[in-house]
């Protein structure tokens, strides 16, 4: 009594509110009871496995995925911690912030590119070519080449001991060759009227015989003739090495002169050879014992940027 009563409209807003608390609760529920399903018995419709290793047995779990939302995005990986980081830093060897660009190794492009700049550097630098400080002797060490890189100019004749095929000059500073060496050949004894030559095998074996010339030595003055004088023209080989895939090696006029041949009796080799700066003649010597009996030859190529001349 006193109380008023409900309208059709109060009724059906409180019907309303109560299906709504209902369905509420309802659907949590069976959101919960869904979960504990579904860790039950996975579900075949996109799902994400997860590996549990927290029991003796591998346990998977699944969690359903959205359908238009791959696995990858769902599945964020959790962000390194600093001891993660210093422990890949010492597998790798390599610390993030300590990397020294100088042992990377890099293309024939890059060589290429680097050269002229390298080489002035160098030079103003007052830096000795060959010398622990030998940038360019860094730059073939580093050089890293594969057949398919040079296969332009692995230009071959079988009846030479060796061709010259030009890679890339600028016509003052360097010289880029490829030579192609046929089973058990090699070159004559020659000079380098130049800087020095770098040479890097890109295939097979190859080796360096060093001569210096010992004519001036062995001249004397003969006790029983003070007017005569005996002389022993001739070049003695002073070092003998065989170099491996990979291997660099350099030599100039003041460490002697040299051959460089395939060592390998059945297959050919490849040397990589920068001469700084580019010359147009040798002096070679077919005959070690006399030394003063040489030639000279020009420098020509078998082939140029990758077509045989």
């Amino acid at each position: 009594k006193g109380e008023r009563v409900p309208s059709r409209q109060d009724c059906n807003e409180f019907r309303t509110k109560k299906d709504f608390r209902f369905l509420r609760e309802s659907n949590q529920e069976r959101s919960s009871d869904s979960f504990t399903k579904t860790r039950e018995k996975p579900v075949k419709a996109p799902t994400m496995v997860i590996t549990d290793n927290s029991h003796n047995h591998n346990h998977q779990s699944t969690t359903r995925a959205p359908w238009n939302t791959s696995p990858k995005s769902v599945a964020e990986p959790s962000p390194l911690l600093d001891d993660d980081v210093k422990h890949l830093n010492l597998l790798l060897d390599t610390p993030h912030q300590q990397h020294d660009a100088s042992n990377s190794s890099c293309s024939l492009e890059e060589l290429i590119a680097q050269l002229p700049t390298a080489l002035s550097e160098q030079k103003a630098q007052g830096i000795p070519p060959g010398s622990d400080g030998d940038e360019v002797f860094q730059l073939m060490s580093r050089v890293q080449v594969d057949y398919p890189d040079v296969s332009r100019y692995a230009h071959a004749d079988p009846s030479r001991h060796y061709t010259r095929n030009l890679i890339s000059t600028d016509g003052t500073s360097y010289t880029l060759l490829l030579l192609c060496w046929n089973p058990h050949r090699s070159s004559p004894i020659h000079d380098h009227p130049c800087d020095g030559c770098w040479m890097k095998v890109l295939q097979g074996q190859v080796f360096e015989s060093r001569y210096r010339d010992v004519t001036n030595e062995n001249a004397g003055i003969n006790p029983n003739n003070n007017n005569h004088t005996a002389t022993t023209p001739g070049l003695e080989c002073t070092h003998h090495e065989v170099y491996s895939q990979g291997q660099v090696a350099f030599i100039n006029d003041s460490m002697g002169y040299h051959k460089v041949g395939n060592q390998d009796t059945t297959h050919l080799s490849m040397t990589l050879h920068l001469y700084a700066p580019p010359f147009q003649q040798c002096r070679t010597w077919l005959d070690p014992n006399n030394s003063q009996k040489s030639s000279r030859s020009k420098m020509c190529f078998y082939s140029a940027y990758g077509k045989v001349l």
